[in-house]
């Protein structure tokens, strides 16, 4: 017998576990390469998918882990979040099976998104399996213990640059392989303690939350359901504060977003009574939409200031729609309905720009409290005189339960209750107005 021979049925064996030594010494730092590599296109995919800006400020990588600094941006939160990224580098066999990559987020205590109560701990856990799967799961850190408080699969598809984008729409930069990733799905649920919310608008509270994501992307974009509940939120601090109960959201995207809201509410000791919204809408910029209002000119009595919101909201609508469903506002005094439809139109200025159709109907005594809370009018009795001259004009009807009317603005023309009416004269000074700006 050889030497050879003999060594033969220990030598494979051994030169085998040498291999499999050295790929699991290499593969952490090549796995940490790859990662390296593919961050910048993560953060891309995710600012294109969510409208938010994913900023990549440092990263420091090492044989088996990394750390990253990713700042999150969006128009609708007044602080930048923060997030401090430790990554881990597979292939690895743990709970759940192999793992390739991980990263674990701390929760950041300061920012646009902050836990609530303060003295919350909360992390974020993401993993990758050798077969390219994501979840992200978010744990409730207590002492030397954890509580896993939800999880969402993510899945992503690779997709050839310009595919999928609109005809005429302005082409991304291509990727060096011809190649770009983008968010395919996320689907799963989970529950938070608390979170505030430091947003442009003021600082939104929630307490006991239930989140509920289903997305997937069809045509190009991402389409489903978002639901949020909560068991308490707060809007704003201080007497004027709004304390809403039992908050209910569902956002669903698709050809046309839907919105549907939920909720009764209280501010600065009066009960605001409860909400039933729904609401639609198609090629509508928020940011743009927020940004063009003045609330002055729905509060005083200036036609042409008012002319110039309507143009400034014109502009900033564009050719999109917003289609009132329903609001509903049940409150101690009476209830309120309104239904309607906004719609931007190609038109060269002013209010041919806008297409306007409200519906209302409310109690006697809600439009009063509506009326001086707009300071249109000064006291109670200069709201009611007004109300008796919509009347006598039949502005407003009176059907011995509600006070019913319609509003529609089109190609230029105002048109109240069926009555053909000039702007300037329906805007004319109000009883009793206090003129104040």
């Amino acid at each position: 017998m050889s030497k050879s021979r003999f060594l033969a049925p220990w030598a494979l064996p051994l030169w085998g576990l040498l291999l499999l030594a050295l790929l699991a010494w290499l593969a952490p730092r090549q796995t940490g390469k790859l990662a390296e590599q593919a961050l910048p296109g993560v953060l891309a995919e995710l600012s294109r998918n969510l409208q938010t800006q994913a900023t990549l400020e440092a990263y420091a990588r090492g044989w088996r882990d990394a750390r990253a600094r990713i700042l999150l941006t969006h128009a609708g939160l007044r602080d930048p979040v923060a997030l401090e990224v430790n990554l881990r580098h597979g292939p690895w066999l743990g709970e759940g099976g192999f793992g390739w990559l991980a990263a674990r987020i701390p929760w950041p205590e300061q920012g646009g998104i902050v836990p609530f109560p303060p003295g919350e701990r909360l992390e974020l856990r993401l993993k990758i399996d050798l077969l390219g799967r994501t979840r992200l799961c978010l744990w409730r850190l207590t002492g030397k213990t954890s509580d896993k408080l939800g999880e969402v699969w993510i899945k992503s598809n690779a997709v050839r640059d310009g595919a999928g984008a609109p005809q005429g729409a302005p082409r991304r930069a291509e990727s060096e392989d011809g190649f770009r990733r983008d968010l395919a799905s996320l689907i799963g649920e989970t529950r938070l303690p608390g979170l505030v919310l430091n947003s442009s608008w003021g600082e939104v509270r929630l307490a006991e939350v239930d989140l509920r994501l289903r997305l997937e992307r069809q045509e190009g974009r991402l389409a489903g359901v978002i639901g949020l509940d909560a068991r308490r939120a707060a809007l704003g601090r201080g007497d004027g504060a709004w304390l809403i109960e039992q908050p209910w959201l569902d956002l669903t995207l698709g050809d046309r977003d839907r919105l549907e809201l939920r909720w009764t509410g209280v501010r600065g000791g009066q009960t605001l009574g409860k909400l039933d919204a729904a609401m639609r809408w198609r090629d509508v910029n928020w940011t743009a939409l927020r940004a063009s209002l003045d609330r002055r000119a729905l509060r005083l009595n200036d036609p042409p200031r008012l002319r110039r919101q309507l143009d400034r909201l014109g502009l900033a609508l564009g050719e999109g729609e917003i289609l009132l469903e329903r609001l509903a506002l049940e409150q101690p005094s009476g209830r309120l309905d309104l239904e309607g439809l906004l719609r931007g139109r190609d038109a060269p200025t002013g209010l041919r720009r806008l297409h306007l159709d409200l519906r209302l109907g409310l109690a006697r005594p809600v439009a009063v409290q509506l009326l001086c809370a707009s300071r249109w009018v000064q006291d109670t009795a200069g709201a009611e005189r007004l109300l008796s001259a919509l009347e006598e004009q039949h502005i407003l009807v009176d059907d011995d339960t509600m006070l019913r009317g319609a509003l529609t603005l089109w190609d230029g023309a105002l048109t109240l209750s069926g009555r053909p009416m000039v702007l300037e004269d329906v805007l004319a000074p109000p009883l009793n107005s206090d003129g104040m700006d």
